[in-house]
């Protein structure tokens, strides 16, 4: 960026009177080095998980199709129009789904045409941004969709791990700080809305695969 360019000496003043510099993941880590070298360390990130929980005992999700859950800015990175395409597909064989989109951004109307254009403007829910309400629609879903190529790590796939939720997300480089390790989660390749499609109906298809 022409800011780092530009006031990389002035940055590298500072950095060296630091204590400590913090990383959230490796993946920001190999960012940063290039330009600003030294020693990092990683803290990932966290969640609430009093916020973010699974069901209770006395808790169910509603009837219907099975819910697919979008969390991101609406930008070319997140690339919902991939789950679009993707959702398209599915409908296409049989499959009765439910996207909600929980964000906003440049690509909205772009999203929303490509919807429209598909026939699928009925299977999503533009839910806009939420904030309170976004621990509920993480419990009562299926399972989070991430198609995002672009990620420093994956707060929106520890929300949903912690809330007992199924993941299916691109196989990006700050994802794989999160799936990892034995963690249940999905990868499929960027950018692949059949990839994407066929990994939704693996998590759908088979229970043992989601937190029952």
């Amino acid at each position: 960026y022409w800011a780092y360019q530009r006031f990389n000496g002035w940055i590298r003043r500072g950095l060296a009177r630091l204590d400590r510099r913090i990383a959230v993941s490796q993946a920001c880590v190999l960012g940063l080095e290039p330009h600003f070298g030294g020693e990092w360390e990683v803290i990932p990130n966290g969640v609430d998980c009093d916020r973010f929980r699974p069901l209770a005992a006395d808790e169910r999700r509603p009837e219907g199709p099975a819910r697919i859950l979008f969390v991101a800015r609406l930008e070319p990175r997140n690339h919902l129009a991939d789950l679009i395409r993707a959702v398209a597909m599915l409908r296409d064989r049989g499959r009765e789904v439910i996207v909600q989109v929980a964000g906003d951004g440049p690509t909205l109307e772009g999203d929303r045409r490509l919807a429209q254009k598909l026939g699928v403007m009925d299977r999503i829910e533009w839910l806009g941004m939420i904030h309170e309400d976004l621990p509920r629609r993480y419990r009562e879903a299926t399972l989070l969709a991430a198609p995002c190529t672009l990620a420093s790590f994956g707060v929106i796939l520890i929300e949903a791990l912690a809330s007992g939720t199924a993941v299916v997300c691109a196989d990006n480089i700050g994802f794989r700080q999160v799936i990892r390790d034995g963690m249940p989660g999905r990868f499929v390749p960027m950018r692949d809305p059949a990839g994407l499609a066929a990994g939704i109906e693996e998590i759908v298809d088979q229970p043992q695969l989601r937190r029952e």
